[in-house]
């Protein structure tokens, strides 16, 4: 899986470098938010790639519901710290997430 994901995470990284190069955007001095993005970057990539090598261990099923707080996870931590609001069918969506992972730990 490594290779695979070496790759593709390399791939993406000379189209952006290759990108900015066009735009003679600056590439030196990642300030501010740039250094918050590129650390966001870096922990979205570590976390599909965990995913994805978690598939030769004992009960992948597991990374598979896990990865679905992809997006549950970001609309809560909105909900709770920034106060935004829940809509109905997103509630849904996050009860169904948390479901979905008791059933497979009930399972054993």
């Amino acid at each position: 899986e490594l290779a695979g994901i070496m790759v593709t995470r390399l791939v993406a990284l000379v189209v952006v470098l290759g990108i900015a190069i066009a735009l003679r955007s600056p590439l030196r001095g990642f300030g501010g938010a740039g250094k918050t993005l590129i650390g966001m970057g870096v922990l979205d990539a570590l976390a599909i790639s965990l995913v994805t090598a978690s598939a030769r261990l004992p009960n992948p099923e597991y990374a598979a519901i896990a990865s679905s707080l992809f997006g549950a996870l970001p609309i809560l931590l909105a909900w709770r710290l920034l106060k935004e609001a829940v809509q109905p069918l997103q509630g849904a969506g996050i009860a169904t997430v948390f479901a979905g992972i008791a059933v497979l730990s009930a399972q054993g």
